[in-house]
């Protein structure tokens, strides 16, 4: 007897206690819900265009640093020559010559469709400052890179490109 009334006892616990939490269906659907709305809104929030633009801003600001360190690392000045569609990098000897761009097999990079950059010639000389020939320069430079609304800033007298 006593038996019966400890059953029946439990019995009574299980039905007076709620249960919490979510079942594995309604956690399912949940996530379900979420992963259309991600797969609907972040296309809709990020245009590729945009991340391609800022991406190539950052590629174009590493390679202008890489020109600079080559720079100060040789006794002659080494550049980036920037086009509307691509850039170069270079090292200014007699005649020029172009040199690869660390990743890559060529001396230039094209930008992809729908991103451009202000047409530019940067020069660094052996101390890592900007100059245009021998001549240091007393004024910031700027690249802008169209599409990303992003500016490149190469300081007077440092070079300093943050």
């Amino acid at each position: 007897m006593s038996s019966t009334r400890h059953i029946s006892h439990l019995h009574r616990l299980r039905f007076f206690r709620r249960e919490t939490g979510f079942t594995f269906i309604e956690l399912i659907a949940v996530m379900l819900i979420l992963g259309i709305m991600a797969f609907v809104a972040i296309p809709r929030m990020f245009s590729t265009s945009q991340i391609n633009a800022a991406a190539e801003s950052e590629a174009l600001k590493l390679v202008l640093r890489y020109a600079q360190t080559r720079a100060m690392s040789d006794i002659v000045p080494w550049g980036v020559v920037i086009e509307a569609n691509k850039y170069t990098l270079y090292r200014l000897t007699s005649p020029s010559t172009k040199e690869s761009i660390p990743g890559t097999n060529s001396s230039e990079h094209t930008f992809p469709s729908g991103v451009s950059a202000t047409p530019r010639t940067i020069q660094f000389d052996p101390r890592g400052r900007p100059v245009n020939g021998q001549q240091v320069l007393t004024a910031n430079q700027t690249v802008t890179v169209n599409g990303s609304g992003k500016t490149i800033t190469i300081t007077q007298q440092t070079g300093f490109i943050p």
